[in-house]
């Protein structure tokens, strides 16, 4: 009778603690599946607000350039005035 009542709570025991840990696997499997898609989602987020900084201070840096006068008027311009406008 001892040995049915021990290998009873055995059983139980075993079941319980089994019971358990399949709950604590699947809960942590869906916690780290919740986290990994904000995470993915927020890496898109991000990546996309940087790429269009970046756009916009290329199109800002390439009107300057657009705008700017060309180097060899610069060129011209200064060495006009170091030598008195005359060449």
């Amino acid at each position: 009778m001892l040995d049915i009542r021990t290998s009873l709570y055995h059983t139980f025991l075993s079941s319980v603690i089994g019971a358990a840990l399949l709950m604590a696997v699947g809960i942590g499997y869906f916690r780290i599946e919740f986290e990994q898609s904000n995470f993915a989602e927020d890496a898109r987020i991000l990546r996309d607000s940087y790429v269009a900084d970046q756009k916009s201070w290329i199109k800002n840096v390439v009107g300057q350039m657009v705008a700017a006068p060309p180097v060899s008027a610069k060129l011209s311009a200064r060495t006009t005035s170091s030598t008195g406008g005359i060449r």
